[in-house]
């Protein structure tokens, strides 16, 4: 498959004006809130007792100098202006009159100037929060407290991983019951728990979705990485755009998330392959491992932004915070990477996270994101189902049930860091997160106009307790075929109705024609697009099979053009015969027949 020319991806300017008012009966989101009572967090004055050298605090501001709706219309409008085209389309799904939110607009400089000016040293800065995190002693933090225009001071909050083992004799593992295409090797249990083998034949490998990792690092010179197609990456701690090993890195920094890259993107038949290989991958180092493992919220707030700013359709994170949080923090409120969690899904992101490694600490419960109330908490499983001991337990101190979902947490099989030819096993709610992620990606692939609350919805009501959900598993071990096979059917209902009558017929969003037809050696589509949107085409052959996924994207309204040369997915030429073309925005879905005569 090529593409006869390229396909823009600009929003229309028209759409982009209806789309950001505020929300109706909202309160006004540029009114400045009011500063706390107590500005700087009791808790940076006792940390100054025991810290050596400067202060890591989140200077939260007030407003974000925007007077009145005029203006906001005005800063939403230029926001949008700049959004990449695939978070533009990603939200548009979500199906608000309003787009871009007051989240999405930027800090106010002049507010980072002055609290600079005052000896901090600037972190990271969030437009989710209206925030700046910085570095400084407590007289400064103090002369920062009294400027009229910040709201409050608080501690970044950091946590140490806690390193898992398992606690009872393995399992053995099941026997394959039924040959699949693919020779997933020793990696096949982890993903059968989870129903992925069979979509991997059927052609969902994650192929068109993007997925975000946040993690320690990345090396990919593993034999299993070597394939992976990552079309960004960023290193939010050393600020540079190098995720891998660099000089000034405490030893081992890449190991933690090349293990869990390999879960979901590895690729070698025969001894590994991920859940979801075919993805494109966004790679975010946002966790510090040096100085005994402390890692810190304010770069992962950071990487979450860039996510939505980059066009991520998945963000998987095998981290969680308790520090200087009390269990009544718990309650999808309050933390700050709580918040940032709820917000980038509601920008359209499906947010996987680790629900945690406390279950057997003083703790025990979930941690921060975890405990969102939009996104996956993900515990961990042994192989043969079984709940691990060290998988945090609900419920929030809301009585929220948590976590949502569990995946394989022991024993995965994953890449070796330290060795680019062997692999090693990976326990813990990090290693279940990233499996668990990469199904879910599949998910949203064969329906990528699902919105990430309803792609929650069906895995949770197909999961195996999904009638008996409890604070240990949630609702059970994913099963994705059938939480594809329940947004299909829903989809094709959707189509009966309307291809019945029942419904008025909609403006037409797509067409399609495809010449010369019948055809050999080549067939171009000529798709037209009324309104910017996501386009896919599927070809598949006349007993339903999928052949190939020619295009994923997000498009603009106009004309497209995508040559399909009578290629399958591996390449190979298919044979003569009947295939059907079949092209799909939300709520459209358009079928062309053509005829391969060679």
């Amino acid at each position: 498959m090529n593409i006869r020319k390229p396909l823009a991806i600009l929003a229309p300017l028209a759409l982009l004006a209806s789309l950001v008012a505020p929300a109706a009966g909202a309160a006004d989101p540029w009114s400045p809130k009011p500063r706390e009572a107590e500005v700087l967090s009791p808790n940076l004055a006792r940390a100054s007792k025991t810290a050596e050298g400067d202060l890591k605090a989140w200077i939260f501001f007030t407003d974000k100098a925007i007077p009145n709706e005029a203006m906001f219309r005005v800063a939403a409008s230029r926001f949008g202006m700049r959004l990449d085209a695939r978070s533009m389309v990603r939200r548009q799904k979500m199906g608000r009159a309003e787009i871009v939110g007051f989240h999405d607009l930027p800090v106010h400089h002049e507010y980072v100037d002055q609290t600079l000016a005052l000896g901090a040293r600037k972190r990271a800065l969030s437009r989710y929060l209206n925030a700046v995190s910085v570095s400084a002693p407590l007289p400064v933090l103090r002369a920062i407290a009294e400027l009229p225009f910040v709201r409050s001071i608080e501690p970044v909050r950091a946590f140490s991983r806690r390193e898992v083992a398992p606690d009872r004799p393995r399992p053995a593992e099941a026997a394959a019951k039924r040959a699949y295409s693919l020779d997933y090797g020793p990696s096949f249990g982890q993903l059968a728990l989870m129903q992925v083998p069979p979509l991997h034949d059927e052609g969902y490998d994650g192929t068109g979705m993007r997925v975000c990792l946040l993690d320690t690092g990345f090396k990919r010179t593993h034999e299993s990485l070597q394939n992976v197609l990552v079309i960004a990456e960023r290193d939010f701690i050393n600020d540079d755009g190098n995720t891998s090993e660099e000089p000034g890195d405490p030893p081992g920094q890449f190991a933690h998330g090349t293990k869990i890259l390999s879960l979901i993107a590895g690729y070698k038949p025969g001894s590994l392959i991920g859940s979801a290989y075919g993805a494109e991958f966004l790679l975010a180092k946002t966790e510090d491992t040096s100085q005994e493992q402390p890692i810190e919220e304010d770069w992962w707030v950071e990487g979450i932004e860039w996510a939505d700013s980059m066009g991520a359709d998945v963000a998987s994170s095998s981290l969680g915070y308790n520090d200087w949080y009390t269990y009544q923090a718990m309650d999808g409120n309050t933390a700050t990477t709580t918040i940032a969690a709820d917000l980038a899904a509601w920008n359209g992101i499906l947010v996987c996270t680790s629900a945690g490694n406390e279950g057997s600490s003083d703790w025990r419960y979930v941690t921060a994101p975890a405990d969102a109330d939009t996104i996956v908490a993900v515990g961990a499983v042994w192989s043969d189902t079984v709940i691990a001991s060290f998988s945090s337990r609900g419920p929030t101190f809301d009585g929220r049930v948590k976590p949502e979902l569990v995946a394989q947490g022991v024993y995965a099989h994953s890449a070796d860091p330290y060795d680019d030819h062997v692999y090693s096993s990976c326990h813990g709610t990090s290693c279940s997160n990233p499996l668990l992620a990469g199904a879910a990606t599949l998910v949203l692939q064969g329906n990528p106009f699902l919105t990430p609350y309803a792609v929650l919805a069906a895995l949770k009501s197909t999961a195996t307790r999904s009638e008996s959900p409890d604070t240990a598993y949630g609702w059970g071990l994913i099963q994705a075929e059938d939480a594809l096979n329940l947004v299909t059917s829903v989809q094709n209902q959707d189509d009966l109705v309307r291809w019945g009558g029942k419904l008025p017929p909609a403006e037409k969003t797509i067409e399609v024609r495809a010449a010369p037809n019948p055809f050999n050696p080549t067939v171009v589509f000529s798709v037209r697009t009324r309104i910017a949107t996501t386009l896919r085409i599927r070809l598949y052959d006349a007993r339903g099979a999928l052949v190939d996924t020619l295009f994923n994207d997000a498009v603009a309204a106009g004309e497209h053009e995508v040559v399909w040369s009578g290629t399958d997915r591996d390449g190979k030429l298919v044979p003569s015969g009947v295939y059907f073309a079949q092209a799909e925005c939300p709520g459209v879905r358009v079928t062309e027949k053509i005829s391969l005569v060679r």
